[in-house]
């Protein structure tokens, strides 16, 4: 094999451990960092939801808590939770969703709701990828996730022993791909500590 033919064999069994732990890493992400963005049941609690000043307050004081939050790395599995229902709820107040305000000032109400909307896509973004940081060091794994790019919509997994292999695997066997397109990503990059680089893009 030329993987031995590199490196000794202690190494090379430290990365098939590493790949291992890799996927099974990813593969528990998939359930416990959240549901998939607008399940049904989400869509459905948002045509019902009354569309007013009282919703965008509330939403307006849920982002400022979580950009704080954010700012000190503070991000859990129900942050992202909430942030994918927040994020169902605006997009189908766009698309005539919701309950009307009864008072004439719907016009004024989905403008604002137009302008939280892209606050609320890159905040969804961010704490994605805090989360899957979060849930790395959490099993003692060094595992730098980040969300880059002008609209966070880049995301980057880095580990010193990220390999080809490993990553063919993640594509054949996580839900991250899905998951990060659902959410806005535009980009999937994979380095390891070598310099290597594998970028996707996702159509």
């Amino acid at each position: 094999m030329i993987l031995h033919d590199r490196i000794p064999r202690h190494t090379a069994l430290v990365i098939v451990l590493v790949s291992m732990f890799f996927a099974s890493f990813f593969s528990g992400c998939d359930k416990s960092i959240g549901p998939p963005p607008g399940k049904k049941t989400d869509q459905a609690q948002a045509d019902r939801l009354k569309i007013d000043d009282s919703y965008i307050i509330r939403l307006e004081f849920a982002i400022k808590d979580y950009e704080e939050n954010l700012k000190r790395h503070n991000i859990d599995a129900d942050m992202y939770r909430k942030l994918l229902v927040y994020r169902t709820e605006l997009i189908s107040f766009e698309n005539g969703g919701g309950r009307k305000a009864e008072d004439g000032t719907q016009k004024e109400i989905l403008d604002k709701i137009k302008k939280m909307r892209p606050r609320v896509e890159v905040m969804t973004r961010e704490v994605y990828a805090e989360d899957l940081k979060r849930l790395s060091r959490e099993k003692g794994h060094n595992i730098e996730v980040t969300a880059t790019g002008n609209n966070k919509n880049v995301l980057v997994y880095a580990h010193g022993l990220m390999s080809e292999a490993l990553v063919n695997r993640l594509r054949k066997e996580s839900a991250i791909f899905k998951d990060a397109k659902n959410i806005g990503f535009k980009k999937i990059i994979f380095k390891s500590g070598m310099g290597d680089v594998w970028p996707f893009d996702l159509k």
